[in-house]
């Protein structure tokens, strides 16, 4: 006999929340515990409160002026004043960087990699309403995805 699946989800869903339900160690006072998230230990018998973790999504950052980048940043560059310098963060290994060059002017967005290389260059010039580049570091150059 074939048992549909979502009865065999359901009954094991009911019985993680049944453990769940059984669990005695929920604090008496949830003081000191906000934009902290529940896990229940690996025994099963316990919970813990901890850090939401680091999704390794992107912080959108939008810009008017000369600025320097962190990593993991989508930069949405207005140079509609004027024209607007990105400085990419120190390289590292592992650090991304994103510019996208927002207004409609003539004014350009340079993004710069100080004493890095950006595909073999110092900069990259966004001309373009909507032009963009992801950047990549391995540790000592920058590379464009």
């Amino acid at each position: 006999m074939r048992v549909p699946f979502d009865v065999i989800s359901y009954s094991l869903t009911k019985r993680k929340a049944e453990r769940f339900k059984q669990l005695r160690d929920t604090p008496n006072s949830y003081a000191g515990y906000a934009s902290k998230f529940v896990v229940v230990s690996a025994s099963e018998d316990g919970l813990t409160f901890g850090d939401v973790p680091p999704s390794g999504g992107w912080t959108l950052k939008e810009v008017t002026s000369d600025y320097t980048a962190s990593s993991n940043e989508f930069i949405l560059a207005n140079a509609s004043a004027n024209p607007i310098t990105i400085s990419l963060p120190t390289p590292a290994a592992n650090l991304r960087v994103a510019v996208k060059k927002i207004d409609d002017t003539a004014n350009e967005v340079v993004v710069d990699a100080g004493t890095s290389k950006i595909d073999g260059a110092s900069t990259k010039t966004l001309k373009t309403q909507y032009e963009a580049y992801e950047f990549y570091c391995d540790g000592t150059e920058w590379f464009i995805l």
